[in-house]
C-alpha cells in the first residue's frame, strides 16, 4: 500500500507495492463488464447534467415570464451545473474507469480540482440563496420585490461567485490546503486528487456546507408551514365562494360553472412533499461525501476508494436533479422546455391547484393581490373559472348582455 499522510489525504490508493507504481489491473478490481457498466451510468449522469442545465438556461430567452429575481439564481445555478458537467465530471469519470490514474500532467490536475470545489460550492451555496429567496418571497410577500431587487440579486450572485473561487483556487494554487504548504499533486503527478489539512477542511466543511445546510433546512420548514396555512385559508376561501355561487346559480340555465372543488388536502400534501424532496435530494446527495471531506482528516482513518467514488458521484448527481427540482416541476419552465423541445402538441392541461409545487415563487398569489372577488348588487353576471399563466386561479366577471 502506498503511506500517505492522513492528516491531508481523502483518497488511498491500494498497490501491490510500496512504490509509487500504480497497479496495471482494472479499477478495484472490477471485471471489464462492471466497468462498461459503471462508465454507462457516468456517461448517461453527464449528458442529463449537461442537457436539462442547458434547457433551464435558454428558457427565459424564450418566456419572458422566466425574467425575474428568482429565475435569476435558478438559471446561474444551472450554469454552474453546466460548468461541473463539462469540465469536471468527465475528467471524474475517466480516472473512475482508469484506477484513479492520472495522465494530464499536475498543472491540469490542479485545475481540474480547483474547478471541481468551486462549482460545487458554487451549486452548494445558489441553492442556499434560492432557500432564503423563497423564504422572503412566502413569509413576506408584499414586501418582497422591495426587499429582492434585480440588484440585490445580482450582488449576491457575485458574492455566491466570489466566495466559490476563492475557496477553490486560492488556496489550491498557493498551498495553503495542504499540511507541508506546498502546492498539492506536484510531488505525484501521476496522481491526481484533493489535498485538505484540518483547518481547509472544517473551513470548507463546516462554513459552507453545514452552515448553509442548518439554514436551508429551518427556513424550509418555515416556509412548509406558512405554504400549508397559506392553501388552508385559500380553500377555505375557495369553498365559501364556490358555496355562494351555486346557491344563487341554482335555477339558471345560462350560468356555466368551471370551478374545481376545494383540495386543501392535496395542496398541503404536495407542498409538503415537493419541499421533502428538495431537502431530502440535498441531504442525500452531499452529505455523504463532506462527511468525508470534513471529518477524516480529523482521525487517522482510510476510506475505501470505492465509498468515497460513491460519495462524490452522489454528489455530481445533484446538479443532475437540480433542472427538474427548480425549474422542470414550475409551469412556466415546462412550456418553456415543451418550446424548445418544439413539443407543443404534448401540452396537457395544468391541474386546478392553487399552490402548484414550487409554484410558491408568485407572491402575490400568497398576498392575494390578483385572487380577489367582489360583486355588485346591481350587476348581472356570470363567474367564470380561467387559468392564469403561473398556476392562479381567478375569477373573472363578465357582463351578461
Amino acid at each position: 500500500m502506498e503511506e500517505v499522510d492522513s492528516n491531508y489525504t481523502l483518497i488511498y490508493y491500494d498497490n501491490d507495492n510500496d512504490s509509487l507504481a500504480l497497479s496495471e489491473s482494472t479499477s478495484e478490481g472490477y471485471s471489464t463488464g462492471v466497468l462498461a457498466i459503471i462508465g454507462v451510468v457516468l456517461v448517461i449522469i453527464i449528458i442529463a447534467t449537461i442537457f436539462g442545465n442547458i434547457l433551464v438556461i435558454l428558457s427565459p430567452t424564450v418566456n419572458r415570464r422566466l425574467r425575474n429575481v428568482t429565475n435569476m439564481f435558478i438559471v446561474s445555478l444551472a450554469v454552474a451545473d453546466l460548468m461541473l458537467a463539462v469540465l469536471v465530471q468527465p475528467f471524474s469519470g475517466l480516472m473512475e474507469l482508469r484506477n484513479q490514474r492520472w495522465s494530464f500532467g499536475a498543472i491540469v490536475c490542479n485545475l481540474y480540482v480547483s474547478f471541481d470545489v468551486q462549482l460545487c460550492t458554487a451549486s452548494i451555496l445558489h441553492l442556499f440563496a434560492i432557500s432564503i429567496d423563497r423564504y422572503i418571497a412566502i413569509s413576506d410577500p408584499m414586501n418582497y420585490r422591495k426587499r429582492l431587487t434585480r440588484r440585490k440579486a445580482v450582488i449576491t450572485l457575485i458574492i455566491v461567485w466570489a466566495v466559490s473561487i476563492s475557496i477553490s483556487f486560492l488556496p489550491l494554487h498557493l498551498g495553503w490546503n495542504t499540511a507541508s504548504g506546498e502546492i498539492q499533486n506536484f510531488a505525484q503527478p501521476e496522481m491526481c486528487y484533493l489535498h485538505a489539512n484540518t483547518f481547509f477542511a472544517l473551513l470548507d466543511g463546516l462554513l459552507l456546507f453545514y452552515l448553509p445546510l442548518t439554514v436551508m433546512c429551518c427556513l424550509y420548514f418555515r416556509v412548509l408551514n406558512i405554504a400549508r396555512n397559506q392553501a388552508r385559508k385559500i380553500n377555505s376561501q375557495t369553498a365559501h365562494v364556490s358555496g355562494q355561487y351555486n346557491g344563487n346559480v341554482k335555477n339558471s340555465s345560462r350560468e356555466v360553472l368551471k370551478a374545481p372543488k376545494p383540495r386543501a388536502g392535496v395542496d398541503e400534501h404536495r407542498a409538503t412533499k415537493l419541499l421533502g424532496v428538495i431537502m431530502g435530494s440535498f441531504i442525500i446527495c452531499w452529505v455523504p461525501y463532506f462527511t468525508i471531506f470534513t471529518f477524516i482528516p480529523l482521525c487517522p482513518c482510510e476510506v475505501p476508494q470505492a465509498l468515497y467514488s460513491v460519495a462524490l458521484w452522489l454528489g455530481y448527481l445533484n446538479s443532475t436533479l437540480n433542472p427538474i427540482l427548480y425549474a422542470a416541476l414550475n409551469r412556466e419552465f415546462r412550456k418553456s422546455f415543451r418550446k424548445l423541445l418544439r413539443l407543443r402538441h404534448f401540452r396537457r392541461r395544468e391541474s386546478n391547484t392553487y399552490i402548484s409545487h414550487l409554484e410558491l415563487t408568485t407572491p402575490h398569489l400568497l398576498s392575494g393581490q390578483n385572487g380577489g372577488c367582489s360583486t355588485s348588487a346591481n350587476m348581472r353576471g356570470r363567474w367564470v373559472m380561467e387559468d392564469r399563466p403561473m398556476g392562479t386561479q381567478e375569477r373573472v366577471l363578465e357582463r351578461a348582455d
